[in-house]
């Protein structure tokens, strides 16, 4: 399954995590979908190779412990130790600069297998692999938040691009054109776009989720020096109109939105 999806065995580490009802910790199903929270506590690691590898492997599958078993719930590509904390910054450990990627997105929150060492809670890929599959649950389709509560990182574009459970949020963004914000984590800089017209947000938020510019001489730029860029890319809606709706309102509505949000260049990423 691993090789399925190209990650060999060797580059691969399984994390299990569990519910505990310290604050610190991931206290229920919530935190789970909270990815903020998860890529956070997922990225901070103690100091004792013994506990966790002194230089983990690229890829960190995520689990959640359910009894002896563990269910799949995302994939992190490693990136390295970024910071180290100390006692005297109430956390001993590293920090590691964790990227979330769509591999095995079809088996998320589906495939459990079996854990044979419960005291473990990380084990290196070819162990993993040793583990049984327990079930594939069938697909469930994931509810569509609505226009004003959708915020999706570059994997999770990918996602509602791509995965068939998305049909819901597909069918909903390829029936309205509007105004969309892209924010550049990295250095939170923002994009404002317009799909007028014939155009609607899911074609062009499909050109974005295939080579992350969309043909943007504006957003170019970003990938001469660093051609995974576009894993930064925060996306969100501003402003939804109807498709009967005159294309001279929505680019109103982007003139505006661009002078409130002072995206133009130097201070964002717009260049008119």
């Amino acid at each position: 399954m691993l090789e399925s999806a190209g990650i060999a065995a060797e580059d691969a580490i399984v994390i299990r995590h569990v519910f505990k009802t310290d604050a610190d910790h991931l206290r229920g199903p919530e935190d789970l979908a909270d990815r903020d929270k998860l890529l956070l506590y997922t990225s901070r690691q103690g100091v004792d190779g013994k506990a966790f590898p002194a230089k983990p492997p690229r890829y960190w599958i995520v689990c959640i412990g359910e009894g002896r078993n563990a269910r799949l719930i995302t994939v992190y590509d490693n990136h390295g130790e970024v910071e180290r904390w100390t006692a005297e910054d109430g956390f001993e450990g590293r920090t590691f600069d964790l990227q979330e990627t769509d591999l095995l997105d079809t088996y998320r929150q589906r495939l459990t297998i079996t854990w044979s060492n419960p005291r473990r809670w990380c084990v290196y890929g070819p162990t993993a692999a040793k583990g049984e599959v327990v079930s594939l649950a069938d697909p469930v389709a994931e509810p569509f938040p609505g226009f004003d509560s959708l915020i999706l990182t570059q994997a999770q574009l990918r996602t509602v691009v791509n995965d068939p459970l998305y049909q819901h949020w597909r069918t909903a963004l390829e029936s309205v054109q509007g105004i969309y914000l892209m924010t550049d984590s990295s250095d939170g800089r923002h994009y404002v776009g317009q799909t007028a017209g014939g155009q609607r947000i899911l074609g062009r938020w499909s050109q974005y989720a295939g080579n992350g510019h969309g043909g943007n001489k504006e957003l170019l730029s970003l990938f001469r020096d660093d051609p995974l860029h576009a894993e930064h890319f925060v996306y969100s809606l501003l402003r939804v109109f109807g498709p009967s709706v005159d294309p001279e309102v929505v680019y109103a509505a982007e003139s505006h939105y661009k002078n409130a949000l002072m995206t133009r260049q130097p201070f964002g990423l717009n260049y008119n």
